[in-house]
């Protein structure tokens, strides 16, 4: 059973979501709905999409540049950013992911691909929430070269590791994590950062980093990882979430305690994944089975609606 954190919210929040998303869609599958299942998958609200293009950016001209040792300037930075946000516009605009023979995992479209929840399901788009969020793209990117304190603990390090896949076992279940961003210093154990782009930033992404610590102490390391990594304890690590709309930073620990919660947390939610499955293929389950979401809301913005309602009818 492979387990991430994302599955697991998706699973309390509606399990026939879960089942589209992580069961059933599949990209090169001759089953028409498995193909379809994974299009409706590439659906994101045009606050997701933003967040993404802010992700993009940082990892792009922020991280690489330290890496390659090459100054980089906030301007440069925006324009990275809106020659990607107008690309990926252009495409979402023209519903790019209903055009025959388009793929979107292809090199050619894979930097200037996105696809709309609105234009699939209302064939038009909110140009007041594009605007708003091409602000907050904005907003966001010079956030990160306005806040020092972040700026100068990131600098400081040796080594940058951004969105690297860590996968490691709890029993049976295979657990996966991609951090945003991992630090490593010559001098100090690691930094584990994730960025996060929320209007509000109401909610604490310190679970989110206790499972990155978990992943990044428990994972085979990659080959460029340091060795010294073996002897970093998890409560050595620095976890950072920075908030960047509101330029807010919360700084954690994770604890032993912690980490037996997570791990609970993950058996449990597992298990129950495993329960429902029951050793079937992704063909032989029947959505009629599974629960709804339980709030009308999430229906409202599921990628999957149609093929829900279809089935359930």
């Amino acid at each position: 059973m492979k387990w991430s954190k994302s599955a697991a919210q998706c699973f309390r929040r509606c399990q026939r979501q879960w089942y589209y998303r992580h069961q059933l869609a599949n990209a090169v599958a001759r089953a028409p709905l498995r193909r379809e299942a994974y299009l409706l998958g590439k659906l994101q609200s045009i606050p997701q999409w933003r967040g993404n293009i802010v992700d993009d950016t940082i990892s792009a001209t922020v991280i690489r540049a330290l890496r390659q040792g090459c100054p980089i300037t906030l301007s440069e930075a925006l324009r990275f950013a809106m020659r990607r946000f107008d690309a990926q516009l252009a495409t979402a605009r023209a519903h790019r992911l209903r055009e025959p023979g388009f793929r979107p995992a292809d090199k050619a479209n894979r930097d200037s691909f996105a696809a709309f929840h609105v234009m699939e399901y209302e064939g038009h788009i909110c140009e007041d929430e594009v605007a708003r969020a091409r602000q907050e793209v904005n907003d966001a990117i010079t956030a990160v070269f306005a806040m020092d304190e972040v700026k100068s603990r990131i600098k400081a390090g040796r080594q940058f590791c951004d969105q690297r896949i860590l996968s490691f076992k709890i029993a049976s279940v295979s657990v996966q994590a991609i951090p945003d961003l991992i630090v490593f210093y010559d001098d100090r154990p690691p930094l584990i950062l994730d960025w996060k782009v929320h209007a509000f930033g109401l909610f604490d992404a310190f679970q989110q980093l206790v499972l990155y610590a978990m992943a990044l102490t428990r994972a085979e390391p990659h080959q460029d990882f340091p060795e010294s990594l073996s002897e970093v304890a998890i409560d050595d690590l620095e976890l950072i979430e920075v908030q960047l709309l509101n330029r807010t930073v919360r700084r954690y620990r994770a604890t032993e305690s912690d980490v037996v919660t997570l791990e609970a947390e993950i058996a449990d939610s597992a298990y129950a994944m495993r329960r429902l499955v029951n050793g079937r293929k992704a063909m032989e389950i029947d959505v009629n089975e599974l629960e709804g979401a339980y709030r009308p809301e999430n229906c409202a913005r599921c990628q999957y609606r149609k093929l829900c309602w279809k089935e359930a009818a």
